[in-house]
């Protein structure tokens, strides 16, 4: 099964084996917004409040697209029946039918209103905008995405973005959804809970940049204080990181047994990795090392 949804997007993105993109079959749907309500009827063409779902829901289709009305504003809606198998209505419009779950990975990708270059419209969608990316319409340079724009709760449809500026990959769209849904979490320790599974389940992510920037605001800096003095690596590949920490940082580069090092500051106290504890050490040529693996030099 694997192969055969590999094979129906390869037309369009080709992907490594392992990042299989999330595909909806035409009778199903992905959820385009964190927190889209779900509605039951209260009365006959009347919604309440149900529930709340999360970005990259998928949702099954019960029918097409019929008017309701919630607070005495008609509107289309999907009935739908939900992950946890209970049903309900969802506006149309924060709903992606079929096709695969991508990410816009420009800064700005333009809009096209057709797959030609002549078709390029003003509107953008910008980088981490999540998307459904469809087949039908595809072309070797552009593919047809659906989208809901939160700001303006507008709808992206018949719409075409260039190839390029658009990954299906399952560890870039996970990542995003991770993201998206951590910002809406006003606990300090869930939101940084949901960083840390970003930041490491998806550390190959083409957005672990907007990742660790979130989990600098979750993480209060290290006090550090200044030092000197040279010192032996003592182990292979010891990783050189942006931040003194070793979840939520970037790693700049490896170090090599043997190699010495100029140490201009370290932490002002310990921390404790895997189970070993120490300081940690900035070097004179940037970036920060674990002590455990930094030895004073002779």
């Amino acid at each position: 099964m694997r192969l055969l949804i590999l094979g129906a997007f390869a037309l369009f993105i080709a992907l490594p084996a392992s990042a299989a993109p999330l595909v909806a079959s035409p009778s199903e749907a992905f959820v385009l917004l964190n927190g889209a309500t779900v509605f039951k009827e209260k009365n006959m063409g009347n919604l309440e409040w149900q529930e709340n779902l999360t970005l990259g829901d998928k949702v099954i289709l019960l029918g097409g697209v019929i008017k309701e009305k919630y607070n005495g504003n008609e509107r289309d809606y999907y009935k739908v029946k939900l992950p946890n198998g209970k049903e309900g209505f969802v506006r149309t419009s924060m709903l992606g039918v079929g096709g695969a779950l991508g990410v816009v990975k420009a800064d700005a990708s333009f809009i096209y209103s057709e797959p030609r270059d002549v078709k390029v419209t003003d509107r953008t969608l910008g980088r981490g905008q999540l998307v459904v990316v469809l087949k039908e319409g595809a072309t070797d340079q552009f593919v047809p995405v659906v989208g809901y724009e939160e700001t303006k709760d507008l709808t992206v449809a018949g719409a075409f973005l260039v190839k390029e500026d658009v990954s299906i990959n399952d560890v870039d769209v996970n990542t995003i959804i991770l993201l998206s849904v951590a910002k809406a979490q006003k606990s300090p320790v869930l939101k940084k809970n949901l960083l840390t599974v970003a930041s490491t389940k998806y550390s190959t992510s083409l957005f672990q940049d907007m990742v660790n920037a979130q989990l600098n605001l979750v993480t209060p800096p290290r006090a550090v204080k200044a030092a000197a003095g040279s010192y032996t690596v003592n182990d292979d590949n010891v990783n050189v990181r942006d931040l003194p920490n070793e979840k939520g940082s970037k790693v700049l580069g490896t170090l090599t047994k043997g190699k010495t090092v100029d140490v201009t500051e370290t932490t002002a106290e310990s921390y404790t990795v895997d189970g070993q504890t120490a300081l940690w050490y900035h070097l004179k040529d940037n970036g920060w090392v674990f002590g455990v693996f930094l030895t004073p030099a002779p």
